[in-house]
């Protein structure tokens, strides 16, 4: 016979007076947390989210993590109230999914734009190129890199969807054609490609088997993963929504029936073409299948921002889109990132851990669940790149080797563009989707990441260092001026 751990807490509640009952009762999803040898929930806090209880001990599992206590901003989402017919423990499984039906308006193919020649060959420029293609959400830090490295390669890439960066890298098939972009003295620039392109280095936010479902492993295809990409539900400053849940974004994205006030309207809600990174990781982390998505497909991540502004009501509009779009200046002032709960989750919350606030705390300690690794694809054996010039350029973008140009900080250039380093990460993942788990990486920068603008400042629980001789046995590590685990 299974504990019934809510009515646990309740009898702990009780026998500590009954002015805790209320706050007990709400409690939901803690059903995996741990007993301590005696049988009772020593490692809940009951008090914690507002009542609905935290998990106090150290998390080892992706339950205990989102449900860890933090003095981060939390909004819960009411599924009772806001979903029609929801009860505890439902499954929307007896639902129908909204079929798979041709794009509607506002869709496009993928096929990139072709611009008009540029003036100057992409193969002529000095130093080598190095080509790139596929996602959107790197695009400030490669002008950070291609800067830095300006004297030993040219960085000339190609937008378009994560699969297809995949595709570029894995088959071949997708190519560079047309206009592409480079930097030329810190400043965009473009050039032409003359007839098509092989990549060097593909740009994706997906694991190869969530862009290919079959796939079972390729001896020539090298990934390297690279920063964790944040994804989230995005609705206009004129919304007075706050939150969403796992349950609540299931039904408004892939049930007709369901009916989840505001967003109703089809034509109100904006979703990502199927070989979207953000898409595809939204669809795994939903399990809710791309092709029963249903909502106006927008090709680029740029075209949802004034999509969504356009609206003629504010409330029942609702998007999909990544911090690199989310998080910009214009974006912030327009757009508001909805809290989001997920299942077996207590609580909603923002990737960051207050509204205004740039440090992705609760992407980084497990609180928010929508994120991925990024993924540098490359052509090689062994897991090693077969091009050690190209090879050289991707240790650059993971942040493995130092950039040459020392005044370039390249921590600071992900942080503004949204994306959070391995080096400032606490949980892990295999893949989108996939259960996360705690993380210590091997150079840990949180504190520097953290105190790095936009909007940085420095937790009262890091401390300056000089040399490690500073630092003392609990953060022994001087790691770029502060003490670190």
């Amino acid at each position: 016979m299974g504990i019934d751990y809510k009515q646990l807490v309740i009898v702990a509640a009780l026998a500590a007076g009954a002015g805790a009952i209320t706050g007990c009762e709400s409690i939901t999803g803690l059903d995996e947390f741990r007993l301590d040898s005696n049988g009772s929930l020593s490692c809940l806090d009951p008090t914690g989210f507002s009542g609905r209880g935290c998990f106090s001990c150290e998390p080892e599992d992706g339950t205990e993590l989102r449900n860890a206590c933090t003095d981060a901003r939390c909004t819960p989402f009411d599924n009772a109230s806001r979903i029609p017919g929801f009860t505890a423990g439902m499954s929307l499984g007896d639902l129908t999914p909204a079929p798979m039906a041709p794009p509607p308006s506002g869709g496009s193919t993928t096929t990139p734009t072709t611009n008009p020649p540029a003036a100057v060959r992409c193969a002529d420029l000095q130093p080598r190129p190095v080509y790139l293609y596929g996602s959107t959400a790197l695009n400030l830090a490669l002008r950070t890199l291609a800067q830095a490295i300006s004297g030993t390669a040219t960085l000339v890439y190609q937008n378009d969807t994560s699969c297809l960066g995949l595709d570029a890298i894995l088959t071949g098939i997708t190519r560079l054609k047309g206009t592409a972009q480079y930097f030329a003295n810190g400043a965009p620039a473009e050039c032409e490609i003359e007839g098509d392109q092989l990549a060097d280095i593909g740009l994706c936010d997906m694991s190869p088997v969530s862009c290919v479902p079959d796939f079972a492993g390729d001896p020539n295809l090298v990934d390297d993963i690279g920063p964790a990409q944040v994804f989230m539900f995005t609705v206009p400053n004129g919304s007075s929504e706050e939150s969403i849940s796992f349950e609540a974004a299931r039904a408004v994205f892939g049930y007709d029936s369901a009916g989840v006030e505001p967003w109703t309207d089809p034509q109100s809600i904006i979703r990502r073409p199927p070989t979207s990174g953000n898409q595809l990781t939204l669809a795994a982390n939903l399990d809710l299948p791309h092709q029963y998505w249903r909502g106006v497909i927008k090709q680029r991540s740029s075209e949802v921002k004034p999509a969504l502004l356009a609206m003629a009501d504010p409330n029942r509009a609702l998007g999909i889109t990544s911090a690199d779009v989310a998080d910009e200046a214009d974006s912030r002032a327009n757009l508001r990132t909805l809290a989001y709960q997920h299942q077996g989750q207590s609580c909603a919350f923002t990737p960051d851990s207050s509204l205004g606030s740039s440090d992705k705390r609760n992407v980084r300690d497990g609180h928010y669940e929508l994120w991925s690794p990024f993924h540098f694809y490359t052509r090689g054996q062994n897991g090693r790149t077969q091009d050690p010039f190209v090879a050289e350029i991707v240790s650059y973008l993971k942040g493995a080797r130092s950039l040459p140009n020392r005044n370039t900080d390249f921590i600071t250039t992900l942080k503004q563009a949204g994306l959070v380093p391995q080096c400032a990460m606490k949980v892990t993942r295999s893949r989108e989707g996939a259960q996360m788990e705690p993380f210590q990486p091997t150079n840990s920068c949180s504190c520097y990441y953290e105190s790095s603008p936009p909007g940085g400042s420095v937790p009262d629980s890091c401390q300056t260092c000089n040399t490690s001789a500073d630092c003392g046995d609990d953060t022994p590590n001087c790691n770029f001026g502060f003490c670190e685990p």
